[in-house]
């Protein structure tokens, strides 16, 4: 414990450098931490030392707005073994978050890592994401002695192949990750959480838009006999119409095997039609 917390000055330093080099399209920023892990309850040391060193770097470049009274990141969303993108905000739509927050452009979520930290930063007037990235020091990037997560091997798998090819240009795509079977455990919740984010990094950086939903837009169905749990829909509370009042035109659910170190990543694409939840195109990837 006294060695973890001798890191803190230095994880402060180096969080605080990497901010500052952040660019952004926005001019007032709020900070937000998104939950690691399902089982990850309440902040820590470390993330307060994180938090207060993103803000003190980006205030090198932008105004950043301190956080109001009540929640702004709620626990991480799941329902039968499938997460939603992110893990929701207390708010039911962008419209209440910002008459909460009016001079917020933009919203950084960013998840702790031990080398720097995941973030993605959201357009407050469209929801849409503007940016996601992992950053780190530039002596770990260079010298390859950063671990590789599976952030890192889903941002590579993705951007080699040009699956996202078939998604319309004109589509503002929300994400939606599952297991490819059997149910959801905590250890492969927590990697598929870095698999996304390393699949929204693929995407944004081709030019797709990605929506960052409300977490209020993927309430609980109530349970009936022979209701479908996903494919058509059923996770919306009206399937597909809080989806399009968000803006979204489609849904992207991305089947994923986090792979190990010695079996390979595989994801199973569908890409979903959101006024009626018919299948646009599929569409596999797989790591060599």
């Amino acid at each position: 414990m006294e060695e973890w917390i001798a890191r803190l000055p230095d994880r402060f330093t180096r969080i605080r450098e990497l901010a500052a080099l952040t660019p952004s399209p926005v001019n007032t920023v709020m900070v937000a931490r998104s939950p690691v892990a399902p089982e990850q309850d309440g902040d820590t040391p470390w993330d307060y030392v994180t938090e207060d060193a993103l803000v003190a770097g980006l205030l090198s470049r932008v105004q950043v707005i301190e956080k109001a009274g009540g929640p702004h990141v709620r626990p991480v969303w799941s329902m039968g073994g499938i997460l939603g993108l992110p893990d929701g905000l207390a708010y039911t739509s962008w419209s209440e978050f910002r008459r909460a927050n009016a001079h917020v452009e933009g919203l950084l979520l960013y998840r702790p890592d031990d080398s720097g930290y995941y973030g993605r930063l959201v357009d407050t007037s469209t929801g849409l994401v503007l940016s996601s990235a992992r950053a780190l020091p530039a002596s770990e990037i260079f010298s390859g002695s950063a671990e590789e997560t599976a952030y890192d091997r889903a941002e590579s798998l993705l951007e080699m192949q040009p699956w996202y090819s078939w998604i319309p240009e004109d589509a503002n795509v929300a994400l939606v990750t599952e297991p490819t079977g059997g149910g959801s455990t905590p250890e492969w919740a927590a990697a598929a959480r870095l698999a996304q984010d390393g699949l929204l990094s693929a995407l944004t950086r081709a030019g797709v838009d990605v929506a960052e939903p409300m977490m209020a837009l993927y309430r609980g169905a109530a349970a009936t006999d022979g209701r479908t749990r996903h494919a058509t829909g059923a996770h919306v509370s009206d399937p597909w119409l809080e989806l399009r009042l968000a803006g979204a035109t489609h849904v992207l659910v991305g089947a994923v095997d986090v792979g190990s170190e010695i079996a390979p990543m595989t994801w199973a694409f569908r890409l979903l039609d959101a006024t009626d939840g018919s299948v646009v195109g599929e569409f596999d990837a797989r790591e060599e």
